[in-house]
């Protein structure tokens, strides 16, 4: 999401840094004073000067932002600047100061806390987004794949065409039923104040009865619905003064309408506005919301987008209640002509892994029962896809740059040939890697070798690939699930091209030779899956190919008399082998 801050005259401005996330970044500068329009823009901008600091409270990084220029057919002092302030977890604070000898020339500066690890390519989900006939998306992923952070992303990089908001159900997935409707409602509602909208242009399908009713009963207006904000971690402050605006506009504008059947209708109503939850309730709330929606489309004209997100997150008792409460508040095509949703929106998507939601519907409706036919009322077309595991691979890239010894070089790719494994095959999500990449493969390598002792044994083992590529799993995951991760892995019937399991499992067995290493050693025995293998060990220069690149590796390389090759199933079981190795400390 974007934010902006507004300086002017010589000020400076301080943000905490969210350690989970460290990422702040500039996207435009603006400086309101310039007139639209105005002939060679470049001359009228201000002396402009701004530093950006960045550090914790042991040091900071220092950088001045470069200086504003128009561009030949610029037609005004909007000026797109995208430069990435901050990536570093080490950081815990940014600061922002901006100087200038003018007077009265403010300068607006946008800025995006947004987290842009991976870059993913939109296209494909922007043109199902866009099919006409998809008005309900069911955007589907496994868990912390990184699909409300591509969301994010696309709607920020389209914000000029859509107008979004959110709903996060599991705030709320232990109520009834009949409260549920009541809190998305307060959700939509304080998302809806946040947009200015205008609530003396807001007129209703049932005006004389509904106003005259709540005219005459403001508070009941009102109460209800601030009673429900706590519950949903939002402020009082926040939104009571536009309520109190809205409640005395209500009763100024219709204070005066009165009919025959006066306490009959109002009775109606009330009836209608205590039956919330019903499957035909079309109270002040809802059309309210209706109302609101649609003055904004008329407004900027962009297509509304409700996104039903973390259903993920739930408890998987609440799950389908959940499901069938959106079904049945959100198929209103029937009751409201013209709208494919109570709410007006254009669009829903809702959240969730497909996959997932298939395996607990089997497990509570039984196998028999289909699947498809019940979650098809979710979405007009087919299901979107999401997959991003070819951009994560830029990440992975980033967490294997290391720079090392030339003989040592096979360490970042052997890791990286493990890590495209395991994302590949559903082992590594996208919340895994950003984990693993607040760590430095090059202090993870060094402080292993540093901390060996120096009998050959430890000082031969620490060098080995394996070893390195486990002790930088070992920062984020445990013992079982690293070996749970690489046995899965290893039974992927998909044949990795990024790794020659051959050579990297005869390293592999180095570890399991249970007698001291030492040159001019012969005939080493291994037993791996109640077969014993005879190997003769020396120190060689040797390359291995990973990918289309040649690494070189100075170690002791296993050289099988039997020239057996192994599979990539056998270098994955010798590695969790080595994995069981390293955590003992037997080595």
């Amino acid at each position: 999401m974007e934010h902006t801050i507004i300086f002017n005259e010589s000020r400076t401005k301080r943000f905490k840094i969210n350690p989970e996330t460290p990422f702040f970044k500039i996207t435009k500068i603006e400086i309101p004073s310039i007139p639209d329009n105005s002939p060679n823009i470049s001359s009228l901008v201000p002396n402009f000067k701004m530093k950006v600091r960045t550090g914790n409270n042991l040091d900071f990084q220092e950088k001045l932002l470069p200086r504003l220029i128009a561009s030949p057919n610029q037609q005004n002092a909007l000026f797109e600047i995208n430069e990435v302030i901050l990536e570093n977890p080490e950081h815990e604070w940014i600061e922002l100061h901006y100087e200038t000898n003018e007077e009265g020339k403010e300068v607006k500066v946008y800025y995006t806390r947004f987290n842009q690890l991976v870059k993913i390519d939109t296209t494909t989900f922007y043109d199902h987004l866009e099919k006409r006939d998809n008005a309900k998306v069911l955007f589907s992923g496994s868990f912390g794949q990184g699909k409300t952070t591509f969301l994010n992303s696309f709607f920020e990089v389209n914000k000029d065409r859509y107008e979004v908001f959110k709903l996060y159900p599991v705030n709320y997935a232990i109520s009834h039923n009949e409260d549920i409707f009541k809190y998305i409602k307060v959700e939509l509602l304080t998302q809806l104040l946040g947009k200015d909208v205008e609530f003396d242009k807001v007129t209703f399908s049932y005006a004389e009865t509904a106003a005259n009713f709540f005219a005459k009963n403001p508070d009941e207006l009102i109460s209800p619905l601030l009673s429900l904000i706590p519950k949903v971690g939002k402020s009082l402050s926040d939104i009571f003064d536009k309520l109190n605006t809205l409640r005395k506009k209500v009763e100024s504008h219709h204070k005066e309408s009165q009919g025959d059947d006066e306490e009959k209708t109002i009775g109606f109503i009330k009836k209608m506005y205590e039956k919330e939850g019903s499957v035909f309730e079309d109270n002040f709330y809802t059309q309210l919301i209706r109302q609101l929606i649609e003055q904004l489309k008329q407004k900027n004209s962009k297509t509304s987008v409700l996104i039903i997100d973390d259903i993920d997150r739930m408890d998987p008792e609440h799950i389908f209640r959940i499901f069938n409460v959106f079904a049945a508040h959100f198929d209103s095509q029937d009751v409201i002509e013209g709208y494919t949703n109570k709410f007006g929106f254009d669009k829903i998507i809702l959240v969730c892994d497909y996959t997932n939601i298939k395996g607990l519907f089997a497990h509570r409706y039984g196998s028999n029962i289909s699947f498809d036919g019940y979650l098809s009322k979710y979405y007009s077309n087919a299901p979107y896809y999401f997959d991003n595991k070819a951009e994560m691979k830029g990440l992975i890239k980033k967490i294997c740059t290391i720079g090392i010894q030339r003989d040592k070089e096979m360490i970042p790719a052997f890791l990286e040939s493990i890590l495209t494994d395991l994302v590949y095959s559903d082992q590594l999500s996208l919340r895994d890697l950003i984990k693993l990449s607040k760590n430095s493969l090059f202090e993870v390598v060094s402080s292993l070798h540093n901390g060996s002792s120096h009998t050959t044994t430890r000082l031969q083992y620490v060098q080995l690939p394996s070893f390195c590529a486990i002790a930088f799993f070992s920062k984020v995951f445990d013992l079982d699930s690293i070996v749970e991760k690489l046995k899965v892995c290893g039974e992927t019937i998909t044949q990795s091209k990024h790794l020659v399991y051959d050579k990297c499992a005869k390293i592999c067995f180095i570890p399991l030779i249970n007698v001291p290493l030492g040159n001019g050693e012969q005939g080493f025995k291994v037993t791996f899956k109640s077969r014993t293998y005879t190997f003769n060990i020396e120190e060689k220069y040797d390359n291995i190919t990973v990918g289309s690149t040649y690494y070189y590796y100075n170690n002791f390389l296993c050289l099988d008399s039997d020239e057996i090759e192994f599979t990539k199933k056998d270098f994955y079981e010798l590695l969790i082998l080595n994995v069981k190795k390293y955590f003992s400390k037997t080595y």
